[in-house]
């Protein structure tokens, strides 16, 4: 029964999604004000994700390349980019 279960395994991984993504996501970590003009700074952060179930602009969940979930939550508005790997 062994053997059954590891080309069920092999026939499974034929068909799993292996699509991965790269996102970007650029937070404002400080807000100053020069000369009567507010500037925002931001900095960025990488994540891999292998499914992306939501995207907002303060939301952000999906499943990390491990199995995990992954949930980013701001109340101030944030910038993000998603490149598709493979």
């Amino acid at each position: 029964m062994e053997w059954l279960k590891q080309l069920w395994n092999r026939i499974r991984e034929l068909f799993r999604d292996k699509t991965e993504y790269t996102v970007i996501i650029w937070y404002v970590y400080e807000t100053v004000e020069q000369e009567g003009t507010k500037v925002t700074r931001r900095k960025q952060k990488g994540y891999s994700f292998s499914k992306i179930t939501k995207k907002t602009n303060t939301h952000f969940v999906g499943k990390g390349m491990q199995g995990q979930l992954i949930e980013i939550k701001s109340v101030v508005p944030f910038d993000f980019e998603i490149h598709r790997v493979h």
